[in-house]
């Protein structure tokens, strides 16, 4: 190379310097303004994607606000009514109001307890058998599936017949879904909401739960006190009983007390009092046999001996008349009027004996109490009489125990018989602890479906699954469609698209789409091209700040993911365009299994690089013979020919291939190297350590992005660590490049 294509050389390296010195400026931040922009980087990606993707994202809010209006046209309207409840935690006593408590930490719970009470299987039950939810189609219990599947299929199926428990839980169970028990915060308040799809059957239902409720609240406090009273009369009998027999006891000591001072004879007043005493206790006792006598008899209807027993001349008269006139009936004749007759005789008989003997037996029953009131004299005397005296110490220990065990029992009696007495009258009293203070009435307006809250939620969730989408098509599914899709997703630092041409002013309309770059060099296609090499110039400016590999020419590598993806025909444009340059271009076909460079130049090849491999017709060619001239520029060309006799191995070319890099370095600057696709054929990894720099060819919304992520991550680990990479999105029709397509006319045209 002489001095003024140094020179020359210079200058571009210096310009491309100049082009990448902002990359340069940034490589050299501080760590803190890297991870700034970093993060200003990864936003700006996110605002690209969405703005590339915002039809997608459109069209999903779109489907998903169609889809949520269609779902609400579907759904039944549901209504809901809400009664509030207010509970009293207070304990409440008609008899007593003052005795009414409270405590704010016991109330919480127990206002939570009321809450799980309404909610309670009870409370539903009688709600559903009050309004016959049993037979209401939108509550009732329905069959399984499989029942519907047998009925659908007129197939018997004894398991569609419920029974009456399956029939009321499953009724239950639709029951407890449609109806929600609250206590709002902060409050003695409960709020019974029901949903249904009518309004009256929601508001009824709802006051129907509050007021079953109520009414189990007063017969749980009605049944509480009734069971207190059954207890109170159980120990009320046994109090009575302790009662009588501490009275028997102190009564027996008494009495043994004065026979024992009776026998002695040494109190004459203790003797006096004892008989006194033993003649009342006698009395009492015949006139309470006599009483009890006469009851029996007036219950057997025996008037002569209740007459006799009460020594009444009435009754024993009438109890002779009723006799006569029974005997009279028995005798009778047929005489109808003469038997009704005596009939109204004997039945007037009957009640006067009734009325006669009820008044005689409570005569009667009166002097049993004043003996009775008089044995308890005579008793109370003797007592005094006895503790007046001079008594020994162990008989005056005993009375007055056994006194005291009386006096407590007595007391107990009268404690007992008051508070049943007053659990007999709560009974009567019992109020509800919780009130309606708002029913339920008939809501205008569905609660459901929420038509406002659909359409937001249905927008949001459309928006989540359009950007859901973009980042997947982006990312994963999808191909690419940008530059900056490219640098995103690939990490390239450069990226250039490549124009699909159509007619004669493109890629369908030119017999060989790297024709395009001679016959119309200010098409799309063209300025493309430039782009690129531009990019591999600003590649070769800065690789001079590498060591020396000890060679001269540039090696540019063009390669794919996977085949189809435009490279040969990238890399043939490349190399003509610095042929065109001036600049010495060797173009090599590496794609030893699928050569293309030869059907893409138009020419015949009468060598090729595997007859430099291999030989040809068993005679060794050198390298000077396999590089032929292209007739249209002065591109240099080793081309490549398939030999399906030959298995060509990946290392094996490398070898050869580097140092054929190695030999014409010093009389070339520009190698191109024509590469088979990294993922379907290995041999790109070989060549990929000779590159100085690689360019990597997309397809415009077809390659795969999972396919290009891992062609390129291969390619870079199997590149020199300097090796600089450059994206090509090829194939993009013109119509994308918008307002710059005027620019493919030249100046002044």
């Amino acid at each position: 190379m002489n001095t003024t294509e140094d020179m020359a050389d210079d200058r571009i390296a210096n310009s491309a310097i100049r082009n990448v010195g902002a990359y340069t400026h940034y490589q050299q931040q501080p760590e803190t303004m890297q991870g700034s922009f970093g993060s200003e980087a990864d936003l700006r990606k996110l605002i690209g994607m969405l703005r590339r993707r915002i039809r997608l994202i459109g069209v999903a809010i779109l489907s998903a606000i169609v889809l949520c209006i269609l779902l609400i046209l579907a759904l039944t309207p549901t209504y809901s009514s809400s009664t509030l409840i207010v509970v009293d935690p207070s304990s409440k006593n008609l008899l007593d109001p003052s005795a009414a408590n409270s405590n704010a930490m016991s109330d919480d719970g127990r206002i939570n307890s009321e809450v799980e009470i309404i909610n309670s299987s009870a409370v539903l039950v009688d709600v559903i058998r009050e309004k016959n939810l049993l037979d209401d189609p939108e509550f009732a219990a329905k069959p399984g599936w499989r029942a519907r599947l047998a009925t659908l299929l007129k197939i018997e199926d004894r398991r569609g017949v419920l029974s009456p428990d399956a029939r009321l839980q499953g009724t239950i169970k639709n029951f407890e879904e449609s109806i929600a028990i609250n206590r709002l915060p902060n409050t003695y308040l409960i709020e019974v909401r029901t949903m249904s799809e009518d309004a009256s059957k929601a508001a009824d239902l709802s006051n129907s739960i509050a007021a079953s409720y109520i009414t189990k609240q007063v017969a749980s406090k009605v049944d509480a006190t009734l069971s207190a009273k059954n207890v109170l009369t159980q120990r009320i009998q046994r109090a009575s009983e302790a009662l009588a027999t501490t009275e028997d006891a102190l009564e027996k000591f008494i009495s043994e007390y004065l026979e024992t001072q009776s026998a002695d004879g040494s109190s004459a007043e203790m003797s006096a009092i004892r008989e006194r005493l033993k003649s009342e206790i006698d009395r009492r006792r015949s006139l309470q046999v006599n009483v009890d006598q006469v009851g029996l008899d007036i219950q057997r209807g025996a008037w002569a001996a209740v007459g006799t027993k009460l020594q009444s001349q009435a009754v024993s008269e009438l109890a002779q008349q009723f006799a006569t006139a029974n005997a009279r009936l028995a005798n009778s004749s047929d005489d109808p009027n003469e038997r009704i007759d005596l009939r109204a005789e004997i039945s007037r008989l009957e009640s006067e004996l009734k009325s006669q003997s009820s008044s005689g037996l409570a005569s009667a029953q009166r002097s049993v109490a004043e003996s009775e009131a008089k044995v308890r004299s005579l008793q109370e005397e003797a007592r005094k009489a006895i503790l007046s005296s001079d008594l020994p110490t162990d008989v005056l220990a005993r009375i007055y125990q056994l006194r005291q065990e009386a006096d407590i029992a007595r007391a107990q009696y009268q404690t007992l018989l008051s508070r049943l007495k007053d659990v007999e009258a709560q009974a009567d009293l019992q109020v509800a602890d919780s009130r309606i203070v708002s029913a339920a009435l008939p809501s205008a307006t569905p609660s459901f479906p929420n038509i406002p809250i659909f359409l937001i939620v249905a927008g949001f969730g459309g928006c989540a699954l359009g950007i859901a989408l973009a980042l997947l098509y982006e990312n994963i599914i999808g191909g690419f469609t940008s530059e900056e899709q490219v640098k995103s997703n690939l990490d390239l630092p450069v990226v250039i698209t490549v124009p699909h041409s159509k007619g004669g002013n493109g890629l369908d309309g030119a017999s060989r789409p790297a024709d395009l770059l001679l016959t119309e060099p200010h098409s799309i296609y063209a300025e493309s091209i430039r782009r690129i090499a531009l990019a591999i110039d600003m590649a070769k400016a800065r690789s001079r700040s590498y060591p020396d590999k000890g060679r001269r020419a540039f090696v540019v590598m063009v390669c794919s993911s996977v085949p189809g993806e435009g490279k040969t025909t990238l890399a043939l444009s490349i190399a003509r365009y610095y042929a065109q340059s001036n600049k010495t271009t060797l173009l090599i076909d590496c794609d030893l299994r699928r050569p293309g460079i030869e059907a893409a130049t138009g020419e015949q090849a009468e060598t090729s690089l595997q007859d430099f491999l291999y030989g040809k017709n068993g005679q060794q060619v050198s390298l000077k013979q396999v590089v032929s001239t292209e007739h249209k520029t002065a591109l240099k060309v080793i081309y490549g020919i398939r030999n399906h006799e030959v298995v060509s191995l990946g290392s094996q070319v490398a070898e050869t291939l580097s140092e054929v890099v190695d030999a014409v370095s010093n009389s070339c600057e520009i190698i191109v190297l024509d590469t088979p696709p990294a993922l379907a054929i290995v041999d790109s990894l070989y060549f990929a350590p000779i590159a100085d720099c690689i360019v990597f060819a997309v397809r415009w919304a077809s390659t795969s992005q999972q396919d290009a992520r891992s062609a390129l991550a291969s390619l870079k680990e199997a590149g020199s660590p300097n090796c600089q990479f450059i994206g090509a999105l090829s194939q993009k029709t013109p119509e994308i490049f918008g307002a710059w397509s005027g620019y493919n006319r030249p100046y002044g045209a």
